[in-house]
C-alpha cells in the first residue's frame, strides 16, 4: 500500500453502504490530504451522466469532500473501477460492502468478487461508517509474528494517521505443526515479543495490543473481532490458484466487520 495516500477511488451506486464507503474515504482524505475520485457507472450507455453527477455532487458535499472528482461512465462497475484505478494511479479503492453476508455462499457481492480477481491497489470494503468515518479501532491479522507484512504496514500507517489504536492478532499453530517453514512452534510469550518488535520497527508511537491464541486462524481472528468490534479489519489478500482470496479472508469477510481492508502481497522484486 503506497504511503502517504494521495488518491482515493470510491465507487458509488447511491446505496447506504456506498454512502458509508464515501464517508470513510472522506475521513481518510481529511487525515492524509488525499484527492477523492467518485465513480458511478451508468446503466444506459446513452445517458450523459449529468443527473448522476448532480446526485454525486450532493453526496460528496454531504460527506465533506466537495472537491471530489466526479466520474459518471457507462459500463460494468468492476471493469470501470479497475480501469480508473489503473489510469489515475489510485492508492486505495473504497466501495460499499453490500451483499457481504451470504451472497451465493461466496465472499462478497459481484462487484467486489470481480475486483478481488484483479489485484492492484488495496481494496477497502465498508459496511458501516462509525464516528463520521473515523477508523479508531484497527485490527490486523498477522500470519508471521515477526514479519512486517504489507497488511501490518498498512494497519500501522492507518492507525498513525487516524490517531487510532491497533490490535495485532496471531493464531499459534497446533502443537507439532511443522508442515512448512512458515509456521513454527513458539511459546506465546516469544510470539508477543516478536510482534511487538515488528510494530515498533514500523512506528513505536502506535498504542497497540496483541491477541495470541492457539487455533485455526479464521476462527481465532473471528473471535477477537467479535469481542473487540473494530472499526476496521486489515488482512492480506493472498490468493488461491483460481484467483479467490485465501480462506481466512473469505470466512472473515462473510462475518461482516464494519470495514475490511484487503492488501495484496507486494510483487516479487518490488
Amino acid at each position: 500500500m503506497r504511503w502517504p495516500i494521495e488518491r482515493l477511488l470510491v465507487g458509488t451506486d447511491f446505496s447506504p453502504s456506498a454512502g458509508a464507503a464515501l464517508e470513510v474515504a472522506a475521513s481518510l482524505a481529511r487525515h492524509t490530504g488525499a484527492q477523492v475520485d467518485l465513480l458511478h457507472c451508468l446503466f444506459d450507455p446513452d445517458d450523459d451522466g449529468e443527473r448522476a453527477k448532480e446526485r454525486m455532487r450532493q453526496q460528496a458535499e454531504e460527506a465533506g469532500v466537495p472537491d471530489a472528482n466526479l466520474i459518471a461512465v457507462p459500463g460494468e462497475p468492476a471493469d470501470q473501477l479497475s480501469r480508473v484505478r489503473d489510469e489515475r494511479g489510485a492508492d486505495l479503492v473504497v466501495a460499499g460492502a453490500a451483499g457481504l453476508r451470504g451472497v451465493r455462499g461466496f465472499l462478497l457481492g459481484s462487484v467486489a468478487d470481480r475486483m478481488l480477481r484483479r489485484p492492484g491497489a488495496p481494496l477497502l470494503l465498508v459496511r458501516e461508517a462509525r464516528g463520521h468515518g473515523q477508523l479508531k479501532r484497527i485490527a490486523v491479522g498477522l500470519e508471521l509474528p515477526d514479519v512486517e507484512t504489507p497488511a501490518l504496514r498498512a494497519a500501522v500507517r492507518l492507525a498513525g494517521a487516524m490517531t487510532g489504536e491497533l490490535c495485532v492478532i496471531h493464531a499459534l499453530p497446533p502443537r507439532g505443526y511443522l508442515s512448512d517453514r512458515r509456521h513454527v512452534e513458539m511459546h506465546p510469550d516469544t510470539v508477543v515479543q516478536r510482534i511487538e518488535g515488528a510494530v515498533a520497527r514500523l512506528d513505536a508511537s502506535i498504542p497497540f495490543q496483541t491477541a495470541v491464541h492457539p487455533g485455526d486462524p479464521a476462527e481465532e481472528i473471528t473471535l477477537v473481532v467479535q469481542k473487540l468490534d473494530p472499526d476496521l479489519l486489515v488482512l492480506g489478500a493472498e490468493r488461491n490458484p483460481d484467483g479467490w482470496p485465501g480462506r481466512v479472508a473469505d470466512r472473515l469477510a462473510r462475518m461482516g466487520p464494519a470495514a475490511l481492508l484487503l492488501v495484496w502481497p507486494e510483487p516479487e522484486g518490488g
